[in-house]
């Protein structure tokens, strides 16, 4: 099994909210030969976009 990260699987996570999808990837998730998985949660850290969010509220 590989660990992909989800913006490149397609999903809409990152900082901005948009993704950076790969075909290559995609095709891997369709053969269920892959998985996904946000590296920066795994290794500790928020994300940009939750940080984002919480400010727009504070801010609004």
């Amino acid at each position: 099994m590989i660990l992909v990260s989800s913006c490149l699987a397609g999903l809409e996570v990152r900082y901005n909210g948009t993704h950076s999808l790969d075909n290559r990837i995609q095709e891997l998730l369709a053969e269920n030969r892959a998985i996904t998985v946000c590296p920066e949660l795994l290794g500790g850290f928020s994300t940009l976009l939750d940080n984002m969010k919480n400010w727009l509220v504070k801010n609004s």
